[in-house]
């Protein structure tokens, strides 16, 4: 698609370009076993879209090789697990992301 300001091409489905090509070398193996959409930058941050219900943002400045925080993967892994919010796979047990929230998301991740 063009855009009619900067006349340069974009992405209709801004998505599909996060899934692909955000998190540098392990863009294929996050989406595998994370299943959110990210951006991650070389601070240690990783932000996260789960299109229709929520973002996700997550920092901590250790690295691995990839370049990509460890804890932030970790914290993504374990939010995308205990939530259901694996955008590729039907999960059997979908919690309800408000009710997580409200019920105390913290308590969650503990």
């Amino acid at each position: 698609m063009l855009c009619i300001y900067t006349h340069l091409y974009t992405y209709e489905h801004p998505y599909t370009y996060i899934t692909l090509f955000c998190l540098f070398d392990v863009a294929g193996n996050w989406m595998v076993d994370v299943g959110i959409p990210a951006k991650s930058g070389v601070s240690g941050s990783i932000f996260g879209v789960i299109p229709g219900i929520c973002g996700i943002s997550v920092y901590s400045p250790r690295l691995n090789s990839s370049f990509n925080s460890v804890r932030g993967i970790e914290a993504c892994t374990l939010i995308s697990q205990r939530l259901g919010l694996h955008v590729l796979q039907k999960s059997k047990s979908k919690v309800n992301f408000w009710e997580a929230v409200t019920g105390g998301l913290y308590a969650i991740l503990i």
